[in-house]
Formats: C-alpha cells, sequence, structure tokens
C-alpha cells in the first residue's frame, strides 16, 4: 500500500512545489527598500493535480504585489493544463514616526516627542510619515494618544493671525514700501489671503499672512 501511495503522489503536484513556486516568484519581482516578510497561503493538502511538465507560471492577480494580501494565480501549461488561486500575504516593515506622549487638537507638534519606530506599512491604510521635519510646528488637526502613528490628516498649519488681531500691514512695490496698523478680520495661515481692515483708512483689503502679526499687500 505505502509503495502504491508513493507512485500515486509522484503523479501529483504537490501542494509544497506550488508554495515554493509562489515565494520565488514574489521574492524575486517584489521590489521594496525595506524589510519585508512573507506568509504563502497553505493549500489542501488532498488536492490532487497533474504533476506539470513544465516549469509553473506565477502570477499576481491584480497585476501588480502589495503589502498586505495579495491573491496569487497559479499556471500549468503542459499538455494536462490547470490553474489554481492561493494568497500571500506581505508584511513590509518601515521606521515610521509615532507619538511619545498624547497631543491635543489644536497643540503644535514639538519634536522632541517624535520618535521612529518599526511599523508594519500594510496595515497603516491612512498613510503615515518618515520625515520629522515634515511633522515638526504643524498643528494636530485632532487627539491622538501615545504611540499613535502620523499621517498627513493630522497635520495643518497652524494659524499664526486670529480674526480681532492686532497686525502690522506691510505694502510694497518696486518703489516704495509703507507700513500701517490693522485688524485681522478672520483667522489665517502662512500665506494665506485674509480680509484686514486698515485702522488708518478703515478700509477692507485682502492681504497675505507672512508671519505672527505681519499680513504683506503687494501692489
Amino acid at each position: 500500500m505505502g509503495f502504491l501511495q508513493q507512485v500515486n503522489a509522484a503523479q501529483f503536484q504537490s501542494p509544497a512545489s506550488i508554495q515554493e513556486a509562489v515565494r520565488h516568484f514574489i521574492n524575486k519581482n517584489l521590489i521594496l527598500n525595506a524589510e519585508y516578510t512573507l506568509n504563502v497561503g497553505q493549500l489542501d493538502s488532498r488536492l490532487r493535480l497533474p504533476l506539470c511538465s513544465k516549469e509553473l507560471k506565477v502570477f499576481a492577480h491584480n497585476g501588480s504585489l502589495k503589502p498586505g494580501r495579495n491573491s496569487i494565480r497559479v499556471k500549468c501549461q503542459s499538455v494536462r493544463k490547470w490553474a489554481i488561486y492561493t494568497s500571500a500575504t506581505i508584511k513590509v516593515y518601515k521606521k515610521v514616526i509615532t507619538l511619545t506622549q498624547p497631543v491635543r487638537r489644536g497643540e503644535i507638534f514639538n519634536p522632541a516627542i517624535l520618535q521612529f519606530e518599526k511599523r508594519d506599512i500594510s496595515t497603516l491604510r491612512a498613510g503615515f510619515i518618515t520625515n520629522k521635519t515634515i511633522i515638526a510646528g504643524k498643528q494636530a488637526t485632532k487627539n491622538l494618544g501615545l504611540g499613535a502613528v502620523i499621517n498627513g490628516s493630522h497635520l495643518t498649519e497652524p494659524k499664526l493671525i486670529k480674526r480681532g488681531d492686532k497686525v502690522t500691514i506691510k505694502a510694497s512695490n518696486a518703489n516704495f514700501q509703507i507700513s500701517v496698523a490693522g485688524l485681522a478680520m478672520m483667522d489665517g495661515i502662512k500665506k494665506q489671503n485674509i480680509k484686514v481692515k486698515n485702522l488708518t483708512s478703515k478700509q477692507m483689503i485682502q492681504a497675505t499672512v507672512v508671519k505672527k502679526g505681519l499680513v504683506e499687500v503687494t501692489f
């Protein structure tokens, strides 16, 4: 009986050989400048596919490999053709920026509370950031807890000017430059055009926020 089982087994493609073909395909075609792990889905040990006399062809079902779960197609193109689908999960690890302490909405991010942590980016659907300079000085859009992974939706430019602030209006062109006192009629971030009241002429004008307390009008 044991001999017959061995003969029969030799006539079929082993699940292990299919898994190995998938691993080889992914390791060859996955282009990442990062650490990753690969887990190929288990195939039913009772699978009875004819032994392929040609090299197995492997394809990513969606055309390309990505972090996370991938659907993989394996084909045999010998006389007794067959095809089967399996899955492969790719976990990609990168050092991303997280918080060493909670941050409240509206708070300015301090570089001292930013740290790098290795995370599986296939689980970070909302994105991530790997450069501290992108975050430092920005304002939090929501409350964030200890260890939170920072992404772009958490950041906004801080309001340099708030409605009701007294500001200096700097007006200039190629020939002259003057400065007058003004009153901000709305909040503003850097480079934003806001409505300002000239306290000398009482006129409403549009001016660009330069920094805290200073707006500019160019003629």
